[in-house]
C-alpha cells in the first residue's frame, strides 16, 4: 500500500469515526451507554456477517488470545470513550482520544522493530500539540481518566492489530470476531448485573441512529485495521487526528461548543502534521 493511498484511506476512515463519535454523544445523553454499545456491536455484527467466511473464522483458532486481548482493548477504549461523551465536549474528547499514535508508535518500534525518519517523528509530535490545543484540559474534569483509559486501550490495540495482519487475519473478520465477542460479553454482564430492567424503550430515530453509528464505525475501523496491517505507522498516527479537524465543525453546529484563538492554532498544527507526512519522502515504517 503507498503512503498517499493509505492517507487517503485514513482521511476516510477518520471522517466516518467523527460522525461516529457525534452520534454517539447524541445517543448517550439519551440512552445508557452499555445499551448504546450493544445495540451497536450487535448491528456491527449483521453488517460484517455476509462478507465472512467460516474457514477464516477456522483459521483463527490459534490466534484466540490475541483475538481476546482486542476484544477487553476495544470495551476498555469504547466503553470509557462513550461514557466520557456523557459529560465532556466533544472537541476536546476528540482531541485527548487521538493522543494514542505515541503510544501505538513505541510499541511499533519495541514489537515489530519499525523505523521512523525525522520527518515523521516531528510530524506526529506536532500533530500531538495540536491536539493538546485543541483539548484545552480545564474542560474535562472528572472525565480525564476515562480519556486516559481510552487512549491506553487505543494504542495497544493498534500495535495489536499489526500483530493480527501479521499472521494473515483479514480486518473484516477481525472486526466481526472482536463485534461478536463484545456484544455477548456485554450482554452478559446486563444479565448478571440485572441490568435489563433499567434499559431505555427505543425510538425510531434512536434505532435509525444506531444503525448509523454502526455502519460508520465498521467502515472506520476496517479501513484503520487494514492502514495498521500495511504497516503504514506513520500515516496510521499523524492521520488519526484528521478526526479532530472533522469532528470540530460538527461540535460547532450539532452541539454549540466554541473555539478560541488556541484551538484554531491547534487546527492549523494538525492540518501541517498531515501535509508534511504526505507530500514529502520518508522512511517507510
Amino acid at each position: 500500500m503507498t503512503r498517499s493511498k493509505a492517507a487517503l484511506l485514513m482521511m476516510l476512515a477518520m471522517t466516518a469515526a467523527a460522525l461516529e463519535a457525534a452520534l454517539a454523544k447524541a445517543l448517550v445523553s439519551e440512552l445508557p451507554v452499555i445499551q448504546v454499545l450493544i445495540l451497536r456491536y450487535l448491528t456491527m455484527v449483521l453488517i460484517l456477517l455476509p462478507g465472512t467466511r467460516l474457514e477464516e473464522l477456522r483459521d483463527q483458532g490459534t490466534l484466540a488470545m490475541r483475538h481476546a486481548a482486542r476484544v477487553a482493548l476495544m470495551l476498555g477504549s469504547m466503553g470509557c470513550f462513550y461514557a466520557a461523551l456523557k459529560v465532556t465536549p466533544l472537541a476536546s474528547a476528540l482531541a485527548l482520544f487521538y493522543t494514542y499514535p505515541f503510544i501505538t508508535l513505541i510499541l511499533a518500534w519495541l514489537l515489530f522493530g519499525a523505523r521512523f525518519g525525522p520527518r515523521e517523528i516531528a510530524a506526529v509530535v506536532i500533530a500531538f500539540a495540536g491536539a493538546l490545543l485543541v483539548l484545552q484540559p480545564q474542560q474535562l474534569g472528572s472525565s480525564v481518566l476515562l480519556l486516559a483509559v481510552t487512549v491506553l486501550c487505543v494504542g495497544c490495540r493498534g500495535a495489536l492489530d499489526r500483530h493480527l495482519a501479521i499472521h494473515g487475519a483479514r480486518p473484516r473478520t477481525v472486526q466481526f470476531i472482536t463485534c461478536t465477542a463484545a456484544a455477548a460479553c456485554l450482554a452478559m454482564l446486563l444479565v448478571l448485573t440485572g441490568g435489563l430492567s433499567k434499559l431505555a424503550p427505543l425510538q425510531p430515530m434512536q434505532l435509525g441512529g444506531i444503525f448509523a453509528l454502526a455502519m460508520l464505525a465498521c467502515l472506520a475501523q476496517v479501513i484503520v485495521v487494514t492502514v495498521v496491517g500495511a504497516g503504514q505507522w506513520s500515516v496510521y498516527s499523524t492521520f488519526g487526528y484528521w478526526e479532530v479537524l472533522v469532528g470540530l465543525p460538527i461540535a460547532i453546529w450539532l452541539f454549540g461548543e466554541h473555539l478560541d484563538a488556541p484551538v484554531l492554532l491547534g487546527v492549523g498544527l494538525v492540518i501541517l502534521a498531515g501535509l508534511s507526512v504526505t507530500l514529502f519522502k520518508t522512511k517507510s515504517a
